[in-house]
């Protein structure tokens, strides 16, 4: 379980990184031995790392059957947080595949679970998603309304990603 949940850390600071190959390869590793543990928490954390790292190569379909698979998964266990990220990346595939109208219905239903999640960043992703979302449908009055509200939600007074200490620059 913890060589599976390293392999996700490692999967998630690929593609922040700009390096999706070697997200890739990390994220599947990390799929194949939470599956064959038979961990559906590791099958649901493994599994948005490697839909997002498959979109980001271009392995939209592989990606779509990985999402998911790891959705369902998700939607059996009780942490709200491996949903949200779940169906985050379901919406992105969704999006990538230019089926916006699935998107919406996934990001919408992120939203419902954002909101049950202890953190506004929540909301706030779900919200800037939604306005991707409309605006790919080409409907031009919710991409603003979506964008309003991610606003709203947001705290100026929160650091999400601090600057490194010069140091460790």
């Amino acid at each position: 379980m913890m060589e599976a949940d390293s392999l996700s850390r490692i999967a998630d600071a690929h593609i922040n990184c700009g390096r999706p190959y070697e997200a890739v390869v990390a994220a599947q590793s990390a799929y194949t031995i939470s599956l064959e543990i038979e961990h559906p928490w590791g099958q649901a954390n493994s599994g948005y790392q490697l839909a997002r790292a498959l979109v980001e190569t271009g392995a939209y379909e592989e990606a779509l059957t990985i999402a998911l698979q790891s959705t369902e998964v998700a939607r059996s266990l009780t942490f709200n947080v491996l949903l949200f990220v779940n169906l985050l990346a379901l919406g992105l595939v969704y999006q990538a595949l230019l089926f916006p109208e699935k998107a919406l219905q996934v990001h919408l239903e992120g939203l419902e679970v954002s909101k049950q999640v202890p953190s506004p960043r929540y909301v706030g992703l779900s919200f800037s998603l939604l306005c991707v979302d409309a605006a790919l449908s080409g409907e031009w009055d919710a991409p603003s309304h979506y964008a309003r509200q991610m606003l709203d939600t947001r705290d100026p007074q929160v650091v999400v990603c601090p600057e490194a200490p010069a140091g460790l620059k």
